[in-house]
């Protein structure tokens, strides 16, 4: 596993039972010897952006995208998007973030390409999220633009099957198993 694991999806565990976090898919935005941040993927809300903005936004009361709570921590609003003008960090190539609220209004006002916007955050002190790897909480995998964006309901089933698929593989000696099973 890498030292930093930013632009790396993190999997809940099936054993997770934590209601923030069973069945998630997290996006680690940040992390290093400080801690991480991560948003959830998969947890929309019922509301959408332009619901949620406060008068003080000047931009993006015409924004219909849902509104995905990205975690238990409160925070400022937090978007994904495709736009390296407006970023203040890249996660992942063609994936950048940004809070500041300048740089937010820039997207809403863009409405260009693939945008994510969340209301709070995953977040881990020094050591912590290490260790929960290590207690099996998590399961990582490197990070992709289209599942980031393309996250919906079923993404931690789907990426949890890939996972067991991708096990299975390696535990299935090729000198023992033929290609064609009927010829068992």
């Amino acid at each position: 596993m890498p030292d930093n694991l930013q632009g790396h999806l993190l999997l809940a565990a099936p054993s997770m039972l934590d209601p923030n976090f069973e069945r998630t898919v997290i996006l680690l935005v940040h992390h290093n010897d400080e801690g991480a941040l991560g948003l959830v993927l998969n947890k929309p809300t019922p509301m959408r952006v332009r619901d949620a903005l406060p008068a003080s936004v000047e931009h993006g009361h015409e924004v219909e995208d849902v509104l995905r709570k990205g975690g238990p921590c409160e925070g400022p609003l937090m978007v994904l998007h495709g736009s390296a003008e407006a970023s203040q960090v890249e996660v992942l190539p063609g994936v950048y973030f940004a809070t500041e609220q300048d740089l937010v209004e820039r997207v809403m006002e863009s409405a260009e390409g693939r945008t994510m916007y969340f209301a709070g955050y995953a977040g881990w002190g020094p050591g912590q999220l290490e260790d929960e790897i290590a207690a099996d909480a998590w399961m990582v995998l490197e990070g992709q633009p289209d599942e980031v964006f393309g996250a919906g309901h079923d993404t931690w089933s789907r990426l949890v099957r890939t996972l067991a698929k991708e096990a299975m593989k390696q535990q299935i000696n090729p000198n023992i198993v033929p290609d064609d099973p009927s010829l068992n």
